[in-house]
């Protein structure tokens, strides 16, 4: 038997660094000279420079970054550039003078320069506060030196203090040898692109405002020049900026996001949306919107369209701007982090966005052609954007429990932790493209209506001055002059007619549009207070069980019954959208499905003695047809029959409404008749015009919009069908007749 476990020692320990975590955060963790010379880039803004420069010396054999910020003392080069992850930045919301926002948080971007050189001398030149005067600090660390397999705080680092300087010394002045690569003037120019683009995001500025510093901040300036050969880089046209066809500013502000939408230089746009809970934080931005459309680079002064379209597949996207420095990949030509480009090879006809499902649901856009928002959802290189974030930064105190939610850049500086926080920003972005999508389609509608009056009435206009001008020519005999007039005054009415249709048109269109989106957003409605009322009648129902009030068991019984009603007309509604959507033809038994569109208004006209007379055989089969557009078609016309029928009295004139159906041969006949008003004498060819209607606001159905008709015989045109206004049967008013060929 073994003896009784007893502790036989009881020490503490401690962790130890290994040097071999120096490559780690230096060649391993930033990869590519672009990125480590940004984070250098980036210390010294955070140190209140106002200029910093990047040149090579030694015939390229060594690589400076200097700048002319606070630099560091003894004290702060032993506590923070010597502490592996320090919290130095941490403690620093602001900087010390400007009021900039800190852009570093994890303490590990001096190791940035061992990806450029094995070999470092650190000058930092700073006020000392105690010995009131500049003092300057020097340090040369040999990367080589740090052997892997040794403590890390095993290798001394020599470093001298000298006196003698001014405040115009001030700064800092990193000399990199032993350089990773071989440096040429052309490297370093494509490598000056690349960092640009993260500092200073040039082809942005001017879209959206950078965040807010301190007044008092003269700003920050980029060389890559010695100092005193100052020569500011630019990286891309300003002219082209200016030249998109819309464009779309995001805000979010604690719960709220707007997006407000510019079309052509015209406000046309602004839509409002609620989260439940805001990861991203306060943010703001614009993206601008350069589709391929003839004329938009047309004139352009730097560049030919070629080039333009060119340059905006190259450096087209939407970037992320922390604390005023871009986070790459976002942005970047083969970056597709708002998943655009596999929309586009999926051909999806969906929105990934709840935002955009939220205000403009899918099931009530068109799926194809010129009103299908799907098809002009933009392409990244058809984007110029920047969104400006605060990243989060911890606690230094405590542990940070929701740290895990925020955004919160990569460790190797690419991209943000890929979160919720990360999630949302992408789903608030992602919701902007489709918005624009969504804009675009309308206006370019609107566009084409537009020109199509205008071309109208300039029609109309050389008529007119046609027949002025025959009117006063004398070689043409009168005769002929009559039939000349006559006949430009017939094309002159043919195009007032023209006109007149191009605005109803537009009417139609954007009174369409509206009514497919409240169908939409009136079942996800629908679904949520279903939701809530299952929610009350369980409620209900458990107080029931311990109190058996007989008026609350009423109460339930008529909860119970108005709750099942409301899940049978969202079901129903689902089913027609979805069917709608999918666009599946099949035959199927007409007279079930009247009597399913039926009891959905029982509610309506039971109580109003509405009979309701189904004289469609049970085993009567449609011919194929998709069943949402046939259901589609019987439910407006057996609603503007209930309409019709609640205009008149019931004791006058019985309230009655027969459904009938019949195959006539290769043709399927449906026909809705009722006892109702009628149409009145005169209006009986005007009754299918867009929003045109005979019924009052009155009743529980109301008035409608006027299209219902329209609707209907637009889509039965679609698919060779056809419904007309016929002979009623004896005893009813009105019939509508639907003839449907197989």
């Amino acid at each position: 038997m073994a003896d009784k476990p007893r502790t036989i020692k009881q020490e503490t320990a401690r962790f130890s660094i290994d040097t071999q975590l120096l490559p780690e955060l230096g060649e391993r963790l930033f990869n590519s000279p672009q990125i480590a010379l940004a984070e250098l880039v980036k210390n010294a803004y955070d140190a209140d420079a106002t200029s910093c420069y990047i040149w090579l010396e030694d015939s390229g054999n060594r690589l400076v970054v200097q700048d002319n910020g606070y630099g560091m003392t003894e004290a702060e080069f032993l506590e923070y550039w010597m502490t592996v992850a320090t919290i130095g930045k941490l403690r620093m919301r602001q900087s010390r003078s400007f009021s900039r926002a800190i852009t570093g948080s994890k303490g590990v971007g001096r190791f940035a320069v061992r990806h450029l050189g094995r070999a470092l001398k650190l000058e930092s030149t700073a006020e000392d506060p105690s010995a009131k005067k500049y003092l300057r600090l020097s340090a040369l660390f040999d990367w080589d030196a740090f052997k892997p397999g040794q403590p890390l705080d095993t290798v001394n680092i020599e470093y001298k203090i000298e006196s003698g300087f001014g405040a115009a010394d001030r700064g800092t002045r990193l000399t990199m040898g032993k350089l990773q690569r071989d440096w040429t003037p052309e490297m370093l120019k494509q490598v000056t692109e690349g960092v640009l683009d993260i500092v200073s995001h040039p082809f942005v500025t001017g879209i959206g405002e950078a965040p807010i510093q301190s007044k008092r901040d003269p700003g920050f300036s980029l060389f890559f020049s010695r100092p005193g050969a100052e020569s500011v880089q630019e990286s891309a046209t300003r002219e082209l900026v200016e030249r998109y066809i819309a464009r779309v500013m995001i805000e979010v502000r604690e719960k709220l996001v707007r997006f407000s939408f510019q079309y052509r230089g015209r406000k046309s746009k602004e839509y409002k949306y609620a989260l439940e809970e805001t990861l991203v934080g306060d943010l703001h931005g614009e993206i601008r919107f350069y589709p391929r459309r003839g004329g938009l680079f047309l004139g352009m002064r730097t560049m030919d369209g070629r080039s333009a379209s060119r340059w905006l597949s190259e450096h087209g996207g939407v970037r992320i701007i922390d604390r005023g420095f871009r986070v790459p990949p976002y942005g970047d030509r083969d970056d597709d982090w708002l998943h655009l480009a596999a929309s586009k090879a999926a051909n999806e006809r969906f929105w990934r966005s709840t935002i955009t499902e939220s205000l403009f649901p899918s099931e009530a856009l068109s799926k194809e052609g010129e009103l299908s928002p799907f098809l002009y959802l933009p392409t990244s290189h058809q984007l110029l954007g920047a969104i400006y974030v605060t990243s989060y930064r911890p606690e230094t105190s405590g542990a940070a429990k929701d740290r895990i939610a925020r955004l919160q850049p990569a460790m190797d500086r690419q991209g943000f932790v890929e979160n919720e926080a990360f999630a949302q920003l992408r789903t608030i972005i992602r919701a902007a493209v489709e918005l624009l999508a969504v804009v675009d389609v309308e206006e370019t509608s609107k566009e084409k209506l537009r020109l199509a009056k205008t071309q109208a009435r300039e029609a109309q206009q050389s008529l007119k001055r046609a027949i002025e001008l025959v009117r006063a020519d004398k070689t043409i005999r009168p005769p002929q002059k009559r039939e000349i007039i006559q006949s430009y005054e017939e094309v002159a009415k043919q195009v007032s007619k023209m006109e007149y249709a191009y605005e109803q048109a537009r009417q139609t269109i954007e009174a369409m549009y509206l009514l497919g989106v409240l169908a939409a957003f009136m079942t996800h409605e629908t679904t949520v207070m279903l939701r809530a009322t299952s929610t009350m009648v369980d409620r209900i129902r458990s107080l029931q069980r311990r109190v058996h009030d007989p008026e609350l068991e009423s109460a339930l019984s008529e909860a119970t019954t108005a709750q099942a009603d409301l899940k049978g007309h969202v079901d129903y509604t689902k089913a027609f959208l979805g069917s709608l959507r999918e666009g599946k033809v099949e035959s199927f038994k007409v007279g079930a499905q009247a009597s399913y569109v039926t009891k959905q208004f029982v509610a309506v006209t039971e109580p109003r003695s509405i009979h309701i007379e189904n004289k469609i055989p049970e085993d009567l089969v449609s011919p194929p047809i998709n069943v949402a557009i046939y259901t589609g078609v019987l439910m407006n016309l057996f609603t503007n029959a209930i309409k019709a029928v609640l205009a008149v009295e019931a004791p006058k004139r019985g309230r009655t409404i027969r459904l009938e159906a019949v195959n006539e041969g290769p043709v399927h006949v449906l026909r809705v008749s009722d006892t109702g008003i009628g149409i009145p004498p005169g209006l009986e060819e005007r009754i299918f015009d867009p929003l045109f209607t005979t019924t009052g606001t009155e009743g529980p159905l109301g008035s409608g919009m006027g299209l219902g008709l329209y609707i209907v015989k637009k889509v039965l045109h679609e698919v060779s069908a056809s419904v007309d206004l016929v002979e009623p049967p004896e005893g009813f008013r009105t019939c509508f007749e639907v003839r449907i060929r197989s």
